[in-house]
């Protein structure tokens, strides 16, 4: 496949000062679907920039960092000798946790280039298998899931994937690109400010439905096409969801590593710490638990429409996730955070999971086109890339044959 330049561009163009050149393939939004796009693009041979409006990569898949209390005075830590104590009460630990999806199924992906993809960085370390067991928040004693759970994830938190898969491709980040405009055979792609951040020959847009609806109506762009009414028919069916990062006292039930359904405010509760034991710097204390609530979207929905503030919902969760478990002692709040966009509810729609106007080297991918999670993203992306790489192959044929 060959992805060349219509403009001659320049070999490093790593700031956003030197950006505003013309590259092969601008990638809007580096979340699942966008960092794995570059990643096909640039293994392709593609001139590629991938442009962020957040400061990192991941996008639903972001870490925060945290501190957590170190082991105090006469408590014992697994990184110490099994007889030394911690002489400091105020000792803290730096870890980076996942803010939004803690793993993916590898069972939902449906290319086999992709799972060979997965399976290789695997290999590499790049990702690492999880197995853990689901329990419903109604039961009073343990009951799991007949089986274990069996995920992916990335040590220490999700977005280390996202980096390994955009290494090696220009990136910019805190930038939103507010407009696109395509001028002879070239794109124009503009921030808030209304300034060039990139021109370049082909646009892919990764973001949510309902930023690629706008970015897309602020374009003018296939406004009465029946692509632009499936962005606006997604665009209505986000769900918005509150997460809160806590650090407990005591341990639950060591079996299960995630809580799941039944419960009128908590989606699910997953167990970081847990994930942290796969990974060997882990170290958190013995007797501390460090936990990801998730509230459920109708009750993150009614939060939302009363003007409840994001530190009060976190607090609710909390308390939710206390008086579930009888949990009496302090319980510290690491972070918490409000996803507008955190999930797609999946509709009716029954077309492809991705969007390419050949005419204009336009394309969109998504978890919102397809199964809307992260394998759903990865998906997507693969799906436009395959596609996108055939119509090239197929122009180069036509080429070769008119010049013959």
């Amino acid at each position: 496949m060959s992805l060349e330049s219509e403009v001659p561009v320049a070999e490093e163009a790593v700031s956003r000062e030197t950006a505003a050149e013309c590259v092969d393939v601008a990638i809007v939004g580096a979340g699942t679907a966008g960092c794995l796009m570059a990643n096909l693009l640039q293994e392709a041979g593609a001139n590629c920039v991938l442009i962020e409006k957040s400061r990192g990569l991941g996008g639903r898949c972001s870490r925060r960092r945290v501190s957590i209390a170190a082991p105090s005075s006469g408590q014992l830590s697994r990184k110490r000798n099994k007889n030394s104590l911690s002489n400091s009460q105020n000792e803290t630990t730096q870890l980076s946790i996942d803010l939004g999806a803690a793993s993916f199924s590898p069972e939902s992906i449906k290319h086999k280039t992709l799972e060979d993809r997965i399976h290789n960085w695997q290999e590499a370390g790049i990702l690492t298998s999880w197995r853990y067991q689901t329990c419903h928040f109604g039961f009073e004693v343990f009951e799991p899931f007949e089986e274990p759970t069996h995920g992916l994830t990335a040590l220490p938190s999700m977005n280390t994937w996202h980096k390994h898969m955009a290494a090696g491709v220009k990136q910019i980040t805190a930038c939103r690109v507010c407009q696109i405009e395509k001028v002879s055979s070239v794109w124009y792609l503009y921030d808030e400010e209304g300034e060039l951040i990139v021109m370049a020959n082909k646009v892919v847009i990764t973001s949510p439905a309902e930023q690629t609806l706008g970015l897309l109506t602020a374009s003018g762009l296939f406004e009465e096409s029946l692509e632009y009414q499936r962005v606006k028919a997604a665009s209505e069916m986000s769900l918005g969801q509150y997460v809160c990062a806590i650090e407990t006292p005591s341990l639950l039930d060591h079996r299960v590593g995630v809580y799941q359904g039944g419960h009128g405010i908590l989606a699910k509760a997953t167990r970081l710490s847990h994930k942290g034991i796969l990974h060997e710097t882990a170290n958190h204390n013995i007797d501390k638990d460090i936990w990801m609530l998730e509230s459920n979207y109708q009750w993150a929905k009614a939060q939302e429409q009363e003007g409840v503030s994001q530190e009060e919902a976190a607090l609710e969760l909390v308390q939710a996730f206390c008086s579930q478990f009888a949990i009496h002692d302090p319980v510290r709040i690491l972070t918490s955070h409000y996803w507008r966009l955190a999930r797609h509810k999946m509709g009716s729609d029954t077309g492809p999971s991705y969007i390419l106007d050949t005419d204009s080297n336009l394309g969109i991918c998504g978890d919102w086109l397809d199964s809307g999670d992260i394998a759903g993203a990865l998906n997507s992306a693969q799906s436009l890339f395959n596609v996108m790489n055939q119509k090239f192959i197929s122009d180069e044929l036509n080429q070769q044959e008119e010049r013959a």
